[in-house]
C-alpha cells in the first residue's frame, strides 16, 4: 500500500512540470494567422477571376497581348474580340500596348457633337481585366468637372458630356476659344476669341476647357435680373465680371463691385483680374 502510494506522488510530481510546461509554451507561442482570403475589392491588373462577357470567359478576365498586324492574333477569344491599340488613357490601370478587347460599342459616347460649347465627346475606357464586375467598355467624361455625362435622352445625339450649369453661370461661354492678339503690342486680348474655321474648331474640342475656353460677362442678353450676377438693365446683364468659383473651380460672374474698371489679366487661364 505505502509503495503504491509513492508511485503516484512521483507520478503526479512528474506530470505536473510537464504540463505547466506545455501550458507556458502555448501561451508564449504566436498564434498562426489565419489563412489570406481573396479580397473583393481586389484591383491587380491581369488577375484573372473568370468575368463573363457575352456568355464565355475567353480573353475576358486577363489581359492578353497581341500582334496588331496578325488578323488572327485573338481568335482564341470570344467572338467580337479584336486587337486593339491602347494608350496610358485608355484603360484603367494605366498601360499601353495591343491586348485583345472587344469591339468599341457605337454609342453616344463615340459621337462628335455639333455645338462643342454645349456638349463634349466621350471617352471610352475599358474597365475589365481586374475581377469587377463590368468587364466591358466605359465611357467616361474627360473634364467630368466642366462637362458631365448627360443623362437626358437628348445627349444622344448631341455628344456623351454635357456643360455643367455652373460652367460660366450667368454668362456667355464660347468653346473653344483661342485669344486674339494685339497686332501692336503683341499682348493676348483675354476676353476676345479669334475666328475659328469648323476644322480648327474640331480640333481644338476635347482640350482642357479652362485653358480653352471663354466666359463672357459683359453685355449678356437678359429678361430679368435673374438671369445675371448683376442686373437686366435695358435686356442685357451689367455691374458683372469674371470670376473663379472657389468651392467648384469653374469660372461665372458674380456681381462688380469695383468702383473703377475691372481689368482681368492677360495670363492664362484669363480668368483673375483687378481692380483700376
Amino acid at each position: 500500500m505505502k509503495k503504491g502510494v509513492e508511485i503516484t506522488l512521483w507520478i503526479v510530481a512528474v506530470s505536473v512540470p510537464i504540463v505547466a510546461l506545455i501550458v507556458g509554451l502555448k501561451l508564449v507561442s504566436p498564434k498562426t494567422p489565419p489563412p489570406l482570403q481573396p479580397s473583393s475589392d481586389d484591383t491587380t491588373v491581369g488577375q484573372s477571376t473568370s468575368p463573363q462577357i457575352g456568355g464565355t470567359t475567353a480573353c475576358g478576365g486577363e489581359a492578353i497581348p497581341c500582334n496588331i498586324s496578325d488578323p488572327n492574333a485573338c481568335g482564341g477569344c470570344s467572338d467580337g474580340f479584336v486587337c486593339t491599340n491602347v494608350g496610358s488613357n485608355d484603360t484603367h490601370y494605366g498601360v499601353e500596348g495591343s491586348f485583345c478587347l472587344p469591339t468599341k460599342p457605337d454609342s453616344a459616347c463615340a459621337r462628335f457633337p455639333v455645338d462643342h460649347s454645349e456638349h463634349m465627346q466621350g471617352r471610352f475606357r475599358w474597365a475589365g481585366w481586374a475581377g469587377v464586375n463590368v468587364q466591358n467598355w466605359q465611357c467616361e467624361c474627360p473634364y467630368p468637372q466642366y462637362y458631365p455625362m448627360d443623362t437626358t435622352p437628348s445627349g444622344a445625339d448631341l455628344g456623351a458630356c454635357k456643360r455643367s450649369s455652373a460652367l460660366c453661370r450667368h454668362g456667355e461661354w464660347k468653346y473653344p476659344c483661342v485669344r486674339k492678339v494685339d497686332e501692336e503690342t503683341g499682348e493676348v486680348i483675354p476676353d476676345q476669341c479669334e475666328d475659328l474655321s469648323p476644322e480648327e474648331e474640331d480640333a481644338l474640342a476635347g482640350s482642357d476647357p479652362l485653358q480653352n475656353g471663354l466666359c463672357s460677362c459683359k453685355d449678356v442678353p437678359c429678361v430679368d435680373d435673374e438671369d445675371c450676377a448683376g442686373d437686366c438693365v435695358g435686356g442685357v446683364c451689367v455691374n458683372q465680371r469674371l470670376s473663379m468659383n472657389p468651392t467648384l473651380g469653374v469660372p461665372e460672374c458674380v456681381r462688380d463691385t469695383c468702383l473703377g474698371e475691372w481689368e482681368i489679366l492677360p495670363v492664362a487661364p484669363y480668368i483673375y483680374g483687378h481692380c483700376v
